[in-house]
């Protein structure tokens, strides 16, 4: 029977530290050893907006990108981006995000095309008029952050398991619903892009001043 494992992100993180202090971190392969998609993105941006029932503005940080399948075969995109803040803020794209402001950064670029993480998450055919646009959305984070990595996932095929130090007990949901526990004793990490941004020194000036690119590499994750 397949499960649908939740490891809380605290939780996780706590494993995969322990895992990396007791022996070096899993690389990812210097040549592809699977199929990868080709990523293009935007810097991330805040939208501010009142939303319907509301009165005052609430603020969002959202990525818009672009997903081409050059790889040889069509392939299943599940698409999982994280947002980590220097201050240990975690924020997952499109948690508690109304889908309304989907329409509103739709419509701000102007462009029909762009899809929801729910409409792209699937199978990307292969070339680039198959192409998928769409867009990572989050909640504002911390206005004390001066910088924050995205981890973007669902990119690459290539995977890694690993034993873990010492046994970990997590939550799952089964098929029927069911929530239990159960005792994890190996983990898999996925090649995962890591993108790392810097912020202006004031929060105020967020919304006219874009994050600085710091750089970008692949990690197991």
């Amino acid at each position: 029977m397949k499960y649908n494992i939740a490891i809380p992100a605290l939780c996780l993180t706590a494993v995969l530290m322990t895992v990396v202090l007791a022996d070096p971190a899993p690389k990812p392969s210097i040549v592809p050893t699977s199929w990868e998609l080709d990523f293009d993105y935007e810097v991330p941006r805040p939208i501010t907006m009142i939303l319907t029932g509301e009165k005052k503005s609430r603020t969002f940080w959202y990525m818009i990108y672009t997903i081409t399948n050059r790889s040889g075969a069509d392939r299943i995109f599940v698409p999982e981006f994280v947002l980590y803040t220097d201050t240990g803020m975690v924020y997952r794209a499109g948690e508690r995000i109304p889908a309304e402001v989907f329409l509103k950064i739709q419509k701000r670029h102007s462009n029909p095309l762009l899809k929801s993480l729910a409409e792209i998450t699937g199978t990307v055919l292969q070339g680039e008029d198959n192409a998928r646009h769409s867009v990572a959305i989050w909640q504002d984070f911390d206005h004390k952050a001066r910088g924050f990595d995205i981890f973007a996932a669902g990119l690459s095929g290539e995977v890694v398991k690993i034993k873990l130090p010492k046994p970990v007990v997590v939550t799952i949901k089964d098929r029927t619903g069911k929530i239990r526990k159960v005792t994890k004793t190996e983990t898999i990490l996925s090649k995962t892009l890591h993108l790392n941004y810097s912020l202006p020194g004031i929060s105020a000036a967020r919304k006219n001043t874009p994050p600085g690119f710091r750089g970008k590499r692949w990690v197991m994750r």
